[in-house]
């Protein structure tokens, strides 16, 4: 499975070491991650569109249960340290990681 998890960067300068927490956590996980940059966006209850710069973190691993819900409780984590009301977080079941 392909797990990813999308930390917002607008607070990377002040909150480095979030990020730095979450690369550090998903090697322990899972033996590495794979990040890019990308631009993120999404309409507030007042009907503005909000865009921000993001960093999406991947991570191949198993699909089971107890994995699912260790990546919602990092997301959870890291919603609670940014003070966001919400934090990207998906499961792709179908992708096979192959390490060639």
């Amino acid at each position: 499975m392909l797990a990813t998890l999308i930390v917002p960067q607008a607070t990377l300068a002040t909150n480095a070491s979030i990020h730095e927490n979450v690369r550090d956590w998903l090697c322990d996980q899972f033996g590495g991650f794979t990040a890019h940059d990308a631009t993120g966006g999404w309409k507030a209850p007042g009907g503005a569109v909000i865009v921000e710069p993001v960093t999406c973190y991947d991570v191949a691993c198993e699909d089971t249960a107890e994995i699912r819900e260790r990546l919602r409780t990092m997301a959870r984590r890291v919603k609670a340290d940014l003070g966001q009301e919400c934090v990207y977080l998906a499961f792709n079941p179908s992708v096979q990681v192959e390490f060639i």
